[in-house]
Order: structure tokens, then C-alpha cells, then sequence
């Protein structure tokens, strides 16, 4: 796979001005000051409540930071950082760069900055990919990302996700414990200091028989049931794979049950997903 890419469902902002970086270092969780000239990363942008927006890559370009966002979530991110525009010299505009993934392999093309994506893959955002990069299809890329455990906007992120349920290692590469203040941050704070103890963990399941989205994973124990949010065939076609999130009195247990009747494992995602 080293010269195979997928085009993500991701648009890119740009965001510029004389307090751009002021500016955003209040706003998200990730530290940009840290990052230097060029860096780039993963951070969380939150409801003043600490829910999730969406999980972002922002990218330090000259004067600009440039933002990889999904498509889906991009009006929401870009009204959520318009709605604290107070006396500040900030622009937010779009920009056309294509944002694509390497889950193995280094990219091809006219790239403007990379970050890492999943535990061995690169995000890239460029102005075109190289004439010899095969693509992977959309079902090639959900299971691409489902087999790294990766989480989507739509899928395993929505307006009710805390950050620690989607797992320790994607908070200890998109969150800053040491620089100022930024909205949202108490409930981040508070949950690092508590453990991290979540009502609901994101999970990677497997299973022989297909299952859907939607499906229950019920542990057939105390608390509530869990819930499947990705579904893919596995690569070597033998079986079914697929993430979601169970109940944290549930997350030692090594199979569940599925809705339709069979059995699933399940594995918490303690680690996983480093971005």
C-alpha cells in the first residue's frame, strides 16, 4: 500500500490575521505555540461544556493556521470559532486544498504540510496527488480507518462525545495539559484528574457474521448497552470489524452480544488511534 492514498471527506480553513494564533491557542485544545513553524497535529475544538465539535488538524503555515476538518462538520466548526470573534484581527476563509491520507507509505504529490493519522498513517494536505497514487475506494478507506481505529465526525463523533471516551491515546496527542486556558477545557481537566472515568469507551469490535450500525452490544451484565458506530469488512474477508462504545462496567468483558443474536469481541481502545 505504500503508494495508495484515499481522498478524505475533509475541507481545509484558513485562518489568518495578526491575532490568529492568540486567537486560536484560546479555542482549542491542542498548544500551537508548542507546535513551531510548520508543525502540525491533532486537537479537539469543544462546546464551552466540553462536548465535542469535531476533532481537527491544525496546521502552522507562515502567518496562517491552516485547519483540516471534516466536510460535515465544517459549517459547525467554522460558526463555533465565529461565535467568539471578540476584538480581534481574525479572517476565517476556505481554502481548496485537497486533504488526503496515506495509510502506509510516504506521500505523493504537491504536499503543504503533513500530520500523523491513526497509529502509522500521514494526513496530507496538498494542492494535487502525484499522477502514480492509486485511490482507495470509500468502503477501501472506512476499512482502512476502522482497521487503524480511527474515529469519524458522523460516526464515533457527534454533539454528545466527550473527548476521553474516544480513548487515552487520541486525548494525549490533541489535548495540552500545561497551556492556557481554552473553552471547554474544565470538563477535560476534570476528567484527566478523575481517571478518566467516562460513561462510555470507545471500543474496536469483531465479529464472524455481520452486524449493522446501530446494533446493541449488550455484555449481558450491569449497566446500560453499548452501541456499534462503524462497520467494515475485514481486509482478509474472513470477518466483520467495526467500532462503538460500551459501558465502562462492561469494557473488561471480552465478547458481547449483538442484536441479531451472535457474538462480537470487543477491545478498548486505550492506546489506539494516535494522531
Amino acid at each position: 500500500m505504500a503508494n495508495t492514498a484515499a481522498l478524505l471527506p475533509r475541507e481545509v480553513l484558513k485562518v489568518g490575521g495578526r491575532d490568529a494564533l492568540s486567537f486560536l491557542d484560546s479555542q482549542i485544545s491542542q498548544d500551537l505555540k508548542s507546535l513551531g513553524e510548520g508543525g502540525a497535529a491533532a486537537s479537539f475544538l469543544l462546546q464551552p461544556d466540553g462536548k465535542v465539535v469535531d476533532l481537527l488538524g491544525v496546521h502552522r503555515i507562515g502567518d496562517e493556521v491552516l485547519i483540516d476538518v471534516d466536510r460535515a462538520a465544517r459549517d459547525l466548526v467554522e460558526q463555533r470559532l465565529r461565535r467568539f470573534l471578540f476584538r480581534v484581527e481574525v479572517t476565517i476563509a476556505s481554502s481548496d486544498l485537497l486533504v488526503a491520507w496515506w495509510p502506509e507509505g510516504e506521500p505523493h504529490g504537491d504536499t503543504v504540510s503533513v500530520r500523523t493519522f491513526g497509529k502509522s498513517g500521514q494526513l496530507v494536505l496538498c494542492h494535487a496527488l502525484g499522477s502514480d497514487v492509486q485511490l482507495l475506494s470509500d468502503a477501501e478507506m472506512h476499512q482502512e480507518r476502522i482497521t487503524r481505529e480511527i474515529p469519524f465526525f458522523g460516526a464515533e463523533i457527534t454533539d454528545r462525545t466527550i473527548p476521553a471516551a474516544l480513548g487515552t491515546g487520541i486525548v494525549a496527542s490533541a489535548v495540552s495539559f500545561t497551556k492556557g486556558c481554552y473553552t471547554g477545557q474544565e470538563l477535560v481537566a476534570r476528567l484527566d484528574a478523575r481517571g478518566n472515568q467516562v460513561p462510555f469507551h470507545l471500543v474496536k469490535v469483531t465479529a464472524d457474521e455481520t452486524f449493522c450500525v446501530g446494533d446493541e452490544l449488550d455484555a449481558q451484565g450491569e449497566g446500560p448497552k453499548g452501541t456499534v458506530t462503524s462497520v467494515a469488512l475485514s481486509r482478509d474477508r474472513q470477518s466483520f470489524i467495526g467500532l462503538g462504545f460500551v459501558h465502562r462496567s462492561q469494557i473488561e468483558v471480552a465478547s458481547v452480544r449483538l442484536s441479531n443474536g451472535g457474538e462480537a469481541r470487543i477491545q478498548l481502545l486505550e492506546g489506539a488511534g494516535i494522531f
